[in-house]
């Protein structure tokens, strides 16, 4: 993509196109599905039950009867955004591998953040 700045405008254009068409296709979808896919923190102690929950939160959706059960909406939109963004990538980019590493790296970001949000509340509070 080049160096520089053109090279970082690029990057970030990416980045915010890729934003822009999950979070389209997530919320289009839950909405149809009847799916909550915010996170809201865990209500029992434990470090290790946190933690999971955290870690399934990102897998998991809240249905309009309160269970939880696999987010078809997050998960479609993520795999269908690592494909679509291939069209605008470089050549060298543009296989099926690298849709599959971007979804690896965004299913590793959800973790994390997830984590974050389970054990730093504070930081992602807002008023």
């Amino acid at each position: 993509m080049g160096q520089g700045g053109e090279g970082y405008a690029r990057r970030v254009a990416n980045d915010y196109g890729q934003h822009i068409v999950r979070q389209t296709l997530m919320y289009g979808a839950a909405d149809l599905l009847h799916e909550d896919n915010r996170y809201l923190p865990y209500e029992r102690a434990g470090a290790m039950p946190r933690l999971k929950y955290a870690v399934g939160s990102t897998f998991l959706a809240r249905r309009d009867d309160g269970t939880r059960r696999l987010s078809y909406s997050r998960l479609g939109a993520i795999v269908a955004t690592a494909f679509i963004s291939r069209e605008w990538q470089p050549r060298s980019t543009r296989g099926p591998e690298h849709a599959a590493a971007s979804i690896g790296t965004v299913f590793g970001t959800e973790v994390g953040f997830n984590v974050a949000r389970e054990f730093l509340p504070k930081v992602f509070h807002s008023h």
